[in-house]
């Protein structure tokens, strides 16, 4: 009898004391359902992004074909819900779960909208100066940006970014981003430059600003982007310590001399007088050298040689 008593008191008392290991582990279930809860996936803003931008590119083909100089609030319309749909999902898609990714194409999506925000931001400051004009070149480029970081996003990824590297990273997409306005400058510069001199029909330039005026917003980019192009240079040198190794010198040395092309350029328009078709070609020849040495030599080395 004193037998059984002892093994139903030890049976009470190891099922009472499961009882809180079980609600301990009911509790462990309900908060890692809690937790695994997602964010939001970038796929659904990324989508109505490129819908929105080829809507853009399509009522910006029209005012071209009507001639019509001055931007609609339609088109204006249209490219503020598409860069709001694009920072979202290039927030989600940079914060990735393992880290923040720097990819190929999440960089070209993060400066495709910098570029995006700055058209839009100065076309509706100064709507005389016509710059919603640049959306024929920033609309395509940003569709192409957004479904690559969809597509091929992840294929570097970072678990954190040091105080060097993250003012080197914030400074180049603020410096390219400049440069690349300033390049699609450079060709609507190029084709006023080339109807005026060869006397062609006036057509579609008559909804371009003046020669001058042209000249001008470009040179004030490039002074700009050079400023911080320089910068980011100097962080990178001084801070980075991998910045001649073997899988970025390429971009080292392109970015380099196309520092001094810049330079070149500046110097030219300052004392030389450089204009028109000069230094729309030198802005040129200086922003593909600092394209191909860094999506150049990303692309390889993600794409080709497969190494993050």
């Amino acid at each position: 009898m004193d037998i059984e008593r002892t093994v139903v008191t030890r049976m009470l008392a190891q099922g009472a004391g499961n009882v809180p290991n079980s609600s301990h582990h009911a509790l462990a279930i309900a908060g890692g359902g809690a937790s695994a809860k997602r964010p939001m996936n970038p796929v659904y803003p990324g989508i109505f992004a490129i819908l929105l931008y080829a809507a853009g590119c399509f009522a910006q083909f029209r005012a071209l074909s009507a001639r019509d100089p001055e931007p609609s609030k339609g088109l204006q319309g249209l490219c503020v819900l598409a860069v709001t749909m694009h920072g979202l999902c290039v927030a989600l898609v940079f914060y990735a779960k393992t880290g923040i990714d720097l990819s190929l194409f999440t960089i070209a999506s993060l400066i495709a909208f910098a570029a995006t925000v700055t058209i839009l931001a100065a076309s509706l400051a100064q709507p005389q100066g016509r710059l919603q004009n640049l959306y024929l070149f920033v609309f395509p480029l940003s569709i192409i940006a957004v479904a690559g970081s969809l597509a091929f996003g992840g294929t570097k990824v970072r678990q954190i970014l040091e105080g060097g590297l993250l003012a080197h990273l914030l400074v180049s997409i603020f410096a390219y981003t400049l440069l690349t306005v300033a390049a699609f400058q450079a060709i609507l510069l190029w084709v006023q430059e080339r109807h005026i001199r060869h006397k062609e029909p006036i057509g579609v330039i008559r909804i371009l600003p003046s020669l001058e005026a042209l000249e001008v917003a470009l040179f004030q980019l490039l002074w700009a982007g050079f400023a911080l192009l320089t910068v980011s240079i100097a962080i990178g040198f001084v801070f980075l310590d991998n910045v001649l190794a073997r899988d970025v010198i390429s971009h080292t040395v392109l970015a380099t001399v196309s520092w001094f092309i810049y330079v070149g350029l500046l110097l030219g328009h300052r004392v030389l007088g450089w204009r028109g078709k000069m230094a729309a070609r030198w802005t040129l020849c200086a922003f593909a050298l600092l394209v191909i040495g860094y999506f150049g030599s990303r692309f390889i080395l993600e794409f080709v040689l497969g190494a993050g």
